[in-house]
């Protein structure tokens, strides 16, 4: 709940104020995967990034994502950086 708030409250904060350095270059690995994504560089840009993965489709008309999808997004992150941890942190 105090990602999603604090995203929606001071979105120009640093994303590492929230999360780690494991979970950063997951979600630039992520936005590097697609063309209209863009690696996180504010706390918002990290929180749509969590939200994408959750399944939020970030039209125009769409609402700010709210806490049910950004729990799905981010448990989709946790696992993502658990499989990604050993090649990140090396042996």
């Amino acid at each position: 709940m105090l990602m999603t708030l604090l995203g929606r409250e001071t979105p120009e904060l640093p994303a590492d104020l929230l999360f780690s350095d494991i979970e950063l270059k997951v979600l630039d690995a992520f936005a590097n995967t697609r063309k209209d994504l863009k690696p996180p560089s504010t706390l918002w840009a990290a929180v749509l990034l969590v939200a994408k993965l959750g399944g939020y489709l970030g039209r125009k008309n769409d609402p700010p994502p709210g806490h049910q999808l950004m729990w799905q997004g981010y448990t989709a992150l946790h696992f993502m950086c658990l499989g990604a941890a050993p090649f990140i942190r090396g042996p």
